[in-house]
């Protein structure tokens, strides 16, 4: 199961192996909850993926050597990983120049840069512009809801916070 990013990495003229920074979604205090032999890296070159080793985890990142690449990424290895908190962002998105009413978008995603650029690029486009965003810790298998008020159809105050129901 993916537990972060996948990673585009090209590399010219790399001599001898090279670590790897990879970051991941999980929650991990001190990466004692999970060893390295818990999670591995896949590799993608064309339409073969590969598992490599996990080298070193932190609270952040899973490091792998490689050589040359194409699509790295962290996935987990044992079921130890399925009980782990994920890193989550709560975004919230209000539509823009709405004449009768407001209409409100909210993702709950993992709490990564290109996910955030993401969302921000895709909802621009479809005239829609941040208006809340949270980071928040993700059980596995919890459903969560969401609060916020509207007034008089247009004035619309966010202040959006996961809750686990």
């Amino acid at each position: 199961m993916p537990v972060g990013p996948l990673f585009s990495i090209q590399c010219e003229d790399v001599e001898g192996p090279v670590d790897i920074l990879l970051p991941h979604v999980l929650c991990l205090a001190d990466a004692t909850e999970l060893n390295p032999e818990d999670l591995q890296v896949v590799h993608v070159v064309g339409d073969s993926p590969e598992l490599l080793p996990v080298t070193e985890l932190t609270p952040s990142h899973a490091v792998t050597r490689f050589k040359k690449g194409s699509l790295f990424g962290a996935v987990g290895r044992t079921e130890k990983v399925l009980g782990i908190s994920r890193n989550g962002l709560l975004t919230a998105f209000a539509a823009v120049n709405e004449s009768d009413f407001s209409r409100l978008k909210v993702y709950i995603v993992s709490n990564t840069t290109i996910m955030h650029e993401s969302l921000q690029k895709n909802e621009k486009g479809w005239n829609f512009a941040p208006c809340d965003y949270r980071t928040c810790e993700l059980k596995p298998g919890a459903v969560y809801y969401l609060e916020g008020s509207i007034t008089n159809g247009r004035d619309m105050s966010v202040s959006s916070s996961p809750q686990v129901c």
